[in-house]
C-alpha cells in the first residue's frame, strides 16, 4: 500500500484566484485550466459564489476584467475604510469605488420569467459552478450570443453595458447608442471580461502605471 502514498497523479495545486485545478497528469480532476477559466463567467472572483443575477446592477467588474458580486466587494471596502481591515488579496488592487464599473447585463427572457419562481431555490442552493452548465443567464443584447464563457464579451464605458466583441465589430453604431451615445473613439477603453495571456498582462501593467501616477510614484 505504501506505493500509493506517493502517487504523483493524485496531487493537486491551486491557481491564482482560488479556483482548484489538478496537475496535467492527474487522472481525477474537478477543474482543469479551461474549466477554471469558464467558471469565472459564473462565479464571483472574490467569494467564488454564483454571480447574483437576481439583483439589477448587482455585478461589478474591476479594471483587469474580474467579475464580482457588488455587495461582497462593497462590504470589504467598507471594512477597510471604517475598521482599517486590509482587503483580501484577490481585490487588493481595487483602490475604491472608482476602480469598479457596475455591469449592465442583458438577461435572457427565459431566465427573466423564471427568476421569481426560482429565487428561493437559488438562495438555498448557492453551489459553485460546475462545467455541466452550458447555457448562460445573460446574452449580448445585439447579437444574442450567450454569456457562457465560450464567446468573448466586454463592458462598455461609461455605461457599463455588456456586449460581445462581435457586436463591437459588426454593430458599432448600435454599441455607441447603448453606451450613452458616446462614440467608442471618445469613450474610455472598454474592459474585456476575464482576459487571459498577453491581454491580461497588458491590463495589469496599465493598472499598475495608473496607480503609481495617482500616488505620485511615476512622473
Amino acid at each position: 500500500l505504501e506505493m500509493y502514498n506517493d502517487n504523483p497523479f493524485a496531487k493537486k495545486k491551486e491557481t491564482l484566484g482560488g479556483f482548484v485545478s489538478f496537475s496535467s497528469q492527474s487522472t481525477v480532476r474537478d477543474f482543469d485550466k479551461k474549466e477554471d477559466e469558464l467558471s469565472r463567467y459564473f462565479n464571483c472572483s472574490l467569494t467564488e459564489e454564483k454571480l447574483d443575477s437576481t439583483i439589477e446592477d448587482g455585478i461589478v467588474i474591476d479594471l483587469i476584467g474580474n467579475l464580482y458580486n457588488k455587495e461582497a466587494v462593497l462590504k470589504c471596502l467598507q471594512r477597510k475604510a471604517v475598521e482599517k481591515t486590509p482587503l483580501p488579496m484577490r481585490i487588493e488592487h481595487v483602490t475604491g469605488l472608482k476602480a469598479l464599473v457596475t455591469c449592465k447585463f442583458h438577461k435572457k427572457e427565459e431566465h427573466s420569467e423564471k427568476t421569481n419562481n426560482n429565487s428561493n431555490n437559488n438562495n438555498n442552493n448557492n453551489n459553485k459552478f460546475r462545467p455541466t452548465i452550458e447555457k448562460g443567464v445573460f446574452s449580448c443584447p445585439l447579437t444574442g450570443l450567450d454569456f457562457n464563457g465560450k464567446t468573448k464579451f466586454v463592458v462598455l464605458r461609461p455605461s457599463g453595458v455588456v456586449v460581445s466583441e462581435k457586436a463591437i465589430r459588426e454593430a458599432k453604431e448600435s454599441c455607441e447608442e447603448m453606451n450613452d451615445g458616446v462614440s467608442l473613439k471618445d469613450a474610455p477603453p472598454f474592459i474585456p471580461i476575464n482576459p487571459t495571456g498577453e491581454v491580461l498582462e497588458a491590463m495589469k501593467e496599465q493598472l499598475e502605471k495608473e496607480n503609481l501616477m495617482k500616488t505620485g510614484g511615476l512622473i
